[in-house]
């Protein structure tokens, strides 16, 4: 006959790994329902992005560009919708464009249409494009434009604006003196 002293250890031993076989049973359990794949994983986005802010260093110029949307097409060209570009360099003023539709090709270049606004320091222009070539540092426009600055008004029939001298170039131009 087993003696008490000897039962209750035993009983100690079958309660000791009852209890840990439980917590391991609760355990797997656990992993197993995180580690079991599930069939579909959706994620609600609550918040979208209100536009693009970008930053860019090429050629000794910072380009900032804020748009309300961008497409970047697999030709390398950059789509945007209503876009603030500034191109600013070291000991120069920094140009200013604005517009309803840009287009940034892979050398920088910049093709803006649509109510295009254009500063640099005095000078201002509005048109329905701008061409910026950034090998040349030119903005042009082969469309009519007008324009003011802190001396005068004027209307063109096309222009070149020669960033690096600061000389505006314009074809059958009317001005008036202020």
């Amino acid at each position: 006959m087993i003696s008490f002293k000897k039962l209750t250890l035993l009983v100690g031993y079958l309660a000791f790994f009852l209890f840990f076989g439980v917590l391991a049973f609760l355990f797997l359990g656990f992993v197993q329902r995180e580690v079991a794949p599930q069939q579909k994983v959706r994620f609600e986005v609550k918040e979208k992005a209100k536009g693009v802010d970008l930053w860019r260093v090429a050629n000794n110029k910072r380009y900032h560009l804020i748009a309300a949307d961008m497409i970047k097409r697999k030709d390398g060209v950059i789509e945007l919708f209503k876009p603030n570009l500034w191109i600013i360099e070291k000991n120069k003023p920094d140009v200013y464009i604005k517009s309803d539709k840009a287009y940034v090709y892979p050398n920088n270049s910049v093709l803006a249409k649509g109510n295009v606004y254009l500063k640099r320091e005095d000078l201002n222009i509005k048109g329905s494009d701008v061409f910026y070539n950034s090998k040349d540092s030119t903005l042009s426009s082969k469309n009519a434009f007008n324009g003011f600055n802190k001396k005068s008004k004027f209307k063109g029939e096309s222009f070149v604006y020669l960033i690096n001298s600061d000389i505006l170039k314009a074809k059958r131009v009317d001005i008036w003196l202020k």
